[in-house]
């Protein structure tokens, strides 16, 4: 995949599939030969794909007030303010759980974040030839846009249900693949300059609220607190004013804040 095919892909299976091809760089023989070839070399951090993973949960309706205390629970651990074995307790409880309202997966959405977080496989991003992708994080992304599609109205006309769910279902896609751009960024493709003189306290003031409410809307006032601090990398200030998808985890916001 180049990078312009990145830019543009609807397709978050095609792009986390991209993710793990680079993922098996790590092993030190591809590594060097990649490199040599001239290629950068990317792996996407726990971390980060846990943000990802989040972001993508927060689009699904959950109705219970419970659900959302396991999605605010795993972002606590992402930021390693939970245990592993708290983590583990929770993702046990979920996949044991029954099903709660009609329509449910099981195990739910939520069953596959625990366990996704908890970090219960031997690869992120783990691929089933025969069966398609197995991975808790496949099945998570899976079922978000299976529940976003599938919330249309029985009563609605069949013709305008299927036409409804079309449409439901390239949203649902489209928000999962820029989820995925904002929080990787052109990392697999090239490096992005970042001085550390550019965290001005204006700048981490800003990235930090932001943060901290998942409300991104002060974004190009960040890009002007960045060029004032000297900075003049074109992709940073450029993902910062253009019209763009931001959640908790985007690239830009994460370095002025210093996260890996």
């Amino acid at each position: 995949m180049t990078e312009e095919e990145w830019l543009g892909c609807v397709d978050p299976a095609l792009m986390r599939k991209f993710l793990e091809n680079q993922r098996r760089l790590k092993v030190s023989w591809r590594r060097r030969v990649w490199k040599q070839l001239g290629y950068p070399v990317y792996s996407l951090s726990h971390r980060k794909a846990m943000c990802f993973a989040l972001a993508c949960c927060r689009q699904v309706p959950f109705p219970e007030p419970s659900d959302g205390e396991i999605l605010d629970s795993v972002e606590r651990f992402a930021e390693g303010e939970l245990s592993k074995q708290e983590m583990a307790r929770i993702a046990s409880a979920e996949f044991n759980r029954p099903n709660r309202y009609p329509g449910e997966p099981s195990p739910s959405i939520l069953a596959w974040l625990s366990l996704f977080a908890n970090g219960e496989e031997s690869s992120l991003f783990h691929r089933d030839l025969i069966h398609g992708d197995t991975s808790s994080l496949g099945r998570l992304v899976g079922g978000v846009i299976d529940a976003i599609t599938h919330s249309v109205s029985p009563t609605t006309r069949t013709s305008d249900r299927l036409r409804d769910f079309a449409e439901r279902w390239r949203t649902a896609s489209f928000a999962t693949s820029a989820f995925l751009r904002d929080v990787v960024g052109f990392f697999p493709f090239r490096p992005v300059a970042f001085s550390p003189a550019w965290r001005t306290s204006t700048a981490v003031a800003l990235a930090g609220q932001m943060y901290e409410s998942r409300e991104f809307g002060a974004m190009p006032i960040l890009a002007d607190a960045l060029q004032d601090a000297g900075c003049d990398s074109a992709d940073v200030l450029n993902h910062c004013r253009e019209p763009a998808v931001h959640v908790r985890g985007c690239w830009v916001v994460d370095l002025v804040l210093g996260k890996e």
